[in-house]
């Protein structure tokens, strides 16, 4: 019987010795993880395609700014007029589809009570959203290519990427230099809003550079079969295939389908750019695809964003996420800088922010020019060129006032 009671007593001390060491052990572990249950809390909304066609814009979207959050959070999160804050993410998947955008907005407006949001990617979502951040002064940090989605009645609106309107005209031009006998270009361009103004806005600069324009075609988003509209395309003999605003995944089915059908000439697209998507699906059918690249994703400043914080992320999918990245913070430090969360006060720290450092090299907001107001974040233009089946940086232009 005392042999047994001492063999109780024995177990229960050391099951008390191994709580101990675990509790120890869970703190100690953690670092952070204690300070971080003494931050207040700031929830940030996200909204973006996360499935579905337009996955290879939304995913960078998420990747970037969950990267952002991480390394605010890591770093003792963000101290705002002397209150300390950790950042937690609320995010919903859009499917590129305008009316999910709208309702994903209102839940994070009206049931989640956020006054900044992330996303999405496309004139239709954005201008959806937009009849709700706008009236209930919500920051909306987007990308969208219309030119509706800023203007001076839109002041909550902050577009985080720039637009082929800002650099279109430097890609162009470096087609015209290094290929300067491809002057017919064929345009095929997705039927809607979007498609529509990236397409017009492309024309433009490629009729001012003395280009000829031989066919503007206008299929339906998530087509697979192009080979009714390339084969009218192809019987105006273009040099160049230019996609306005077309999806990365569907510009990769009409590049296969193009080469298949014998065209042998130059691609270049005009949307947001997924490369690592295109080349996936085309391969070497994608060859002389000339490109607007956001950043360089193999430079030291991205490897080292995602060797901190973007190793679990799918690679394929990461080639624009530390635009995001810098979008968000810039946005964090305008936060600390203001010294309050009242988003008309932010609003105005971050359109007067200019010579922001970030990877891909110095960040200014403008667009009074073009939109009437300075919310159009800025950057150099980093050209790329498939070249023996790999993207290849092939130059850096600096975009003209």
């Amino acid at each position: 019987m005392f042999k047994k009671l001492m063999l109780s007593l024995l177990f229960l001390l050391m099951a008390g010795i191994l709580i101990a060491c675990n509790e120890s052990e869970t703190s100690s572990s953690e670092g952070g993880t204690e300070s971080n249950a003494n931050r207040e809390v700031l929830e940030i909304g996200l909204v973006g395609p996360l499935s579905g066609g337009g996955a290879a814009w939304g995913l960078p979207l998420q990747y970037g700014v969950e990267m952002a959050v991480k390394e605010v959070n890591d770093n003792g999160g963000l101290d705002i007029g002397g209150t300390n804050y950790n950042v937690e993410l609320i995010t919903y998947d859009d499917q590129y589809i305008g009316d999910e955008s709208v309702s994903a907005a209102n839940r994070l407006v009206f049931e989640d009570n956020v006054n900044y949001i992330f996303g999405t990617v496309g004139s239709s979502g954005v201008l959806g959203m937009q009849t709700i951040t706008e009236d209930n002064e919500v920051l909306l940090m987007t990308n969208s290519y219309g030119t509706e989605a800023l203007s001076p009645d839109k002041p909550f609106t902050f577009r985080g990427l720039p637009t082929n309107l800002e650099w279109g005209s430097e890609v162009i031009t470096y087609m015209s230099e290094e290929f300067p006998d491809a002057k017919k270009v064929a345009f095929i361009s997705p039927n809607d809003e979007s498609g529509w103004q990236v397409q017009k806005n492309a024309e433009e600069d490629f009729l001012e550079l003395d280009y000829e324009i031989v066919a503007n075609e206008f299929p339906e988003r998530e087509t697979q079969d192009y080979n009714p509209i390339l084969t009218k395309v192809l019987n105006t003999e273009p040099d160049i295939i230019a996609f306005g605003g077309t999806s990365p995944g569907e510009m990769g089915v009409a590049m296969n389908q193009a080469r298949a059908l014998g065209y042998e000439g130059l691609f270049t697209g005009f949307g947001g750019p997924a490369i690592q998507e295109i080349l996936s699906i085309a391969g070497d059918n994608a060859e002389d695809f000339i490109y607007y690249a956001q950043t360089d994703i193999e430079s030291p400043e991205a490897q080292e964003l995602i060797n901190n914080y973007g190793q679990e992320y799918e690679k394929e999918f990461l080639e624009v996420a530390p635009d995001w990245y810098d979008a968000a913070t810039m946005l964090f430090a305008a936060m600390e800088e203001t010294g309050t969360l009242d988003t008309s006060e932010v609003a105005e720290t971050l359109r007067n922010m200019d010579g922001f450092e970030g990877l891909a090299g110095e960040m200014s907001w403008t667009g009074e020019e073009h939109y009437g107001i300075n919310q159009q974040l800025t950057k150099p233009v980093i050209v790329g060129q498939v070249i023996d089946g790999k993207a290849v940086i092939v130059d850096v232009r600096e975009i003209k006032e």
